[in-house]
């Protein structure tokens, strides 16, 4: 591991973005269950999956999800640059959400 990170800190940027959208993709069907919807590369509207429903590891949770993903190659960025974009991206996204019809289609 390079010691310009934390040795607490996993890195995924071997992934790369379909990579990464693929684990969160895995991680979020065990979580919530076969429901889960994700969305490909395109036009998702600031979704990468949505959930609607009772998540089968969190029954007493029941709830519209929307689920937005960002991968950022801290190996090509420095660390506040990787900070400043993803604080750039959430904001955007956020926006977004708040903007847009309580559930789109």
């Amino acid at each position: 591991m390079s010691s310009t990170f934390p040795n607490h800190l996993v890195q995924f940027d071997h992934l790369g973005d379909d990579g990464f959208t693929d684990l969160l993709n895995l991680l979020l069907k065990e979580i919530f269950g076969p429901a889960l919807k994700p969305f490909g590369k395109g036009k998702d509207g600031g979704r990468d999956a949505i959930f609607e429903g009772i998540p089968k590891k969190y029954e007493k949770i029941q709830g519209y999800w929307i689920f937005q993903y960002k991968f950022h190659e801290l190996a090509r960025v420095t660390n506040p640059k990787a900070k400043s974009a993803t604080k750039t991206d959430f904001t955007k996204e956020i926006e977004k959400i708040l903007n847009r019809p309580k559930k789109p289609d």
